[in-house]
């Protein structure tokens, strides 16, 4: 309760440059999940919070299990221009990092930590509504536990190979 009444005093939106926090659901074929966005300190930039389910292996009949990641983004604005009706359409990318208990391509469950990178494009709709598609690569190691003092450490495969899967953001914009 006490976060939607500081969400609906932030200061009121510039149309095309809007200081908006959004919350919604994040979908691809790496995984599900759960996603914030909140105005960070450069104009029409967003920093984005997600809480992912990842589905390495779910979706080929791997594993049963999914693996958990949390991953903070800084998006930077790098061109946008409002449509016709009123729709602010954005291209934005940036850094960001990325923790979790995951599956990789040996199929073990690990510890993994990378350094991300984000390219989209976003649609801020007249209704409280925020889409954005993009996809993001992930750059790290990963830590399989075999039990015991058995522990290999290695790069992070499904990191890179999903930064060719698309990613679909769909938010509510609170204002």
């Amino acid at each position: 309760m006490l976060i939607a009444l500081v969400l609906m005093m932030l200061p009121g939106p510039v149309r095309g440059q809007e200081r908006y926090v959004s919350a919604g659901a994040y979908f691809s074929p790496k995984g599900v999940g759960f996603s914030v966005l909140f105005p960070s300190g450069w104009e029409g930039s967003q920093i984005e919070t997600r809480m992912i389910a990842d589905l390495s292996g779910v979706i080929g009949g791997k594993s049963s299990v999914p693996g958990g990641k949390a991953a903070i983004l800084y998006q930077f604005l790098i061109a946008g221009a409002t449509l016709s009706d009123g729709t602010v359409f954005q291209f934005c990318g940036g850094p960001g990092a990325m923790a979790g208990w995951l599956r990789d391509d040996d199929g073990e469950y690990g510890l993994s930590l990378a350094l991300s990178g984000y390219a989209g494009i976003r649609f801020i709709f007249r209704v409280p509504l925020v889409l954005s598609f993009g996809a993001s690569l992930d750059l790290g190691i990963h830590n399989s536990f075999r039990g015991g003092l058995d522990n290999e450490i290695s790069m992070y495969m499904n990191g890179l190979k999903g930064g060719f899967m698309p990613e679909l953001t769909l938010t509510y914009r609170f204002r």
